[in-house]
């Protein structure tokens, strides 16, 4: 039979001191969010990431999304990041997609949206109007912009929540 172990438990700090060099500290703040804290005092939240990755292969269209990923975590989760990415980079236009939750937009506006400029590959957007999801909604992807000249090919979009 294992052995269980004892929980970890960790008092509320405020701001505790840099651990000695090459050593790296938990704690945990009120709202009851882990934190690392490096030798250099550092101090970043210990949180899980979730990542829902689309992809479509081949030359891009405009299109709408309808492949849904649910986010079936059990809890709300917050959108941290969207990155978009092309094997092959557009030209003539600029390639642009959108997030949807439920059929609705999380961006405030087009111009707001994921959008790889012409002859790059890759871009990341971090605000959101709609900034959560909760359990039992879904993501879809549409594509709103191609390249004019060629027009762009192999998309990924990340959702890291």
């Amino acid at each position: 039979m294992p052995r269980q172990l004892a929980p970890l438990q960790f008092a509320h700090q405020a701001s505790p001191s840099n651990p000695a060099a090459g050593v790296t500290s938990v704690f945990a703040k009120t709202g009851d969010v882990l934190f690392l804290r490096t030798s250099a005092g550092v101090e970043r939240p210990l949180e899980p990431g979730l990542l829902f990755p689309f992809s479509r292969s081949g030359t891009l269209t405009v299109s709408t999304g309808t492949f849904r990923l649910y986010n079936d975590s059990g809890a709300t989760l917050t959108i941290k990041a969207v990155r978009a990415s092309v094997g092959t980079a557009p030209t003539g236009a600029a390639v642009v997609v959108d997030v949807k939750i439920n059929g609705t937009t999380i961006f405030a506006s087009a111009p707001a949206r994921p959008t790889i400029a012409v002859s790059t590959n890759t871009a990341k957007v971090t605000t959101f109007a709609t900034g959560t999801i909760s359990d039992g909604s879904y993501f879809t992807i549409d594509i709103t912009q191609v390249g004019s000249t060629a027009a762009g090919a192999d998309l990924t979009v990340q959702i890291l929540c």
